[in-house]
């Protein structure tokens, strides 16, 4: 059972990591150093976004599981529709706030400086901004049909949204030279589609937890206990997003646009590692739930944890995979393998940070009942 929600799920998330190195790819050399600068440097708010996200998909999720593995399908139902309340909400008040103040968001991300960063950072940022409900609904969708006993399809939505990111990107970065626009506007209209889908699934007779008009009824008391559940994967993007931010500023400090653009390649590359890894903590999450709900976590605790202590190793050599980045800035691609080089005890405490949202619920969730 394990390896039917991990392989999927690690699966999915390498394919999500390949995009991003392909994104990478076509803003490096259709806009150049200063659009991967303008993407690092506002990303530290996607990275807020995304946060939220978690938050509502891995609650929900969690709370989901414990229903329905103790049976209450019509509580499970009513969890949901609660997790999609809470992302209409999020998804206005985000733009509702963000908007108006993006001029105030790019001077506290520093992305005022240069103008052609700036230009490119603003558009990036109004963009990602604006489409807040769509990024955090692919995140929800994802776990959500996951949770619902179909890891095979929740990685099938991930990988298409992926693969039609590409030719998007393609189009609107390369050919329409829309720059860091373009590239936002791809994403959001990718991640539109996987929404979508992944929604039209549950109303459809192969859901677990089916929508119908006449149980469409929303559990209030689950509310609180979704962000309760959901806190730990908030924590752990905003530490993320505040040490990126960090980064940033040190960067711009003792060096300039072109080692900010550096340090985002460094982390395009990095990502296939890191999101293989989150994949493992993603397929464990449902099985857990489950045997929470249905007396049981001990044990199936054990079991996922003994069958995912794996040690991913890539051998692929640094320089020819920061190179394709920006193969006419050597400069660049120097300084980017030297950030990505680094030792095996750093990429084990990814493992640990990646995972410790799972150690945490599993302490917590028998001890707070009123979250089930």
């Amino acid at each position: 059972m394990f390896w039917r929600y991990a392989i999927p799920s690690v699966a999915g998330m390498v394919v999500t990591g390949l995009y991003a190195i392909v994104d990478g790819v076509f803003v490096g050399h259709y806009v150049g150093s200063h659009g991967l600068a303008a993407i690092n440097l506002a990303y530290p708010l996607v990275m807020l976004q995304v946060g939220l996200g978690a938050m509502v998909s891995m609650g929900a999720a969690t709370r989901i599981a414990i229903r329905q593995g103790a049976g209450d399908v019509a509580g499970a139902r009513g969890t949901l529709l609660a997790a999609l309340a809470l992302l209409a909400l999020l998804g206005a008040a985000i733009p509702l706030a963000g908007l108006p103040n993006v001029g105030k968001l790019l001077e506290w991300l520093q992305a005022d400086g240069q103008p052609e960063v700036a230009a490119q950072a603003r558009a990036y940022l109004w963009w990602m901004l604006a489409g807040a409900a769509l990024t955090m609904g692919q995140m929800l969708v994802t776990y959500l049909v996951r949770n619902d006993g179909r890891p095979d399809l929740a990685t099938a939505l991930t990988i298409l949204g992926a693969l039609l990111n590409i030719p998007l990107n393609f189009l609107l970065v390369g050919g329409l030279g829309l720059g860091l626009a373009g590239s936002a506007i791809g994403t959001l209209l990718a991640e539109s589609v996987v929404v979508a889908l992944g929604l039209g699934y549950f109303f459809t007779r192969h859901a677990a937890v089916r929508l119908r008009v006449g149980n469409m009824r929303l559990d209030k008391a689950a509310l609180w206990p979704i962000l309760a559940l959901g806190a730990p994967s908030l924590l752990m993007e905003l530490n993320l997003a505040l040490l990126l931010y960090a980064h940033n500023h040190q960067l711009l400090r003792w060096g300039d646009d072109l080692s900010v653009a550096a340090y985002a390649v460094a982390g395009y590359t990095e990502a296939l590692f890191t999101l293989a890894i989150h994949g493992l903590a993603v397929g464990m999450q449902p099985l857990l739930g489950h045997a929470t709900g249905a007396g049981q976590p001990a044990g199936r605790a054990r079991r996922c944890c003994t069958a995912s202590g794996w040690d991913w190793r890539w051998a692929w050599r640094r320089w020819r995979r920061c190179s394709c980045f920006r193969p006419g800035s050597p400069a660049g691609t120097a300084t980017a393998a030297k950030i990505w080089w680094r030792p095996a005890a750093m990429r084990c405490a990814c493992i640990c940070w990646r995972c410790r949202w799972t150690a945490w619920w599993w302490w917590a969730a028998p001890r707070c009942r009123r979250w089930r």
